[in-house]
């Protein structure tokens, strides 16, 4: 199983969410699909919970905007690396086709069994 994690900046662009769900969706019907949504920008909503000098410390947001954020994520159970290479660069197509001009990636990474 591989989890794609969006890194982006935040974009809003209605018909590119929308394509963005038909993706999920067809990846869904094939039984590709777990799980996929979006993340709140830190600017909006955000906590943290860390350990620092030996003690649990909490910090409520909410936080400037980095400049590199996780957008959201999708998780995939696909049978190779290769295609989960191929559901990402479905995804990014999907950004350079709704969002002339952004600029960012996807990370394809493995889920501990």
């Amino acid at each position: 199983m591989f989890d794609l994690w969006h890194v982006a900046t935040q974009c809003w662009c209605e018909g590119g969410y929308r394509a963005i769900g038909r993706l999920g969706a067809e990846s869904s019907a094939r039984g590709v699909l777990v799980e996929m949504g979006g993340l709140m920008p830190a600017s909006k909503e955000l906590t943290r919970v860390g350990v620092r000098k030996g003690r649990v410390k909490v910090t409520d947001g909410p936080y400037a905007e980095a400049k590199e954020v996780i957008g959201g994520y999708a998780v995939l159970e696909v049978g190779s690396l290769e295609e989960a290479v191929e559901h990402a660069r479905r995804f990014m197509e999907l950004h350079r086709e709704h969002w002339p001009g952004w600029e960012g990636e996807t990370e394809i990474r493995r889920i501990f069994p």
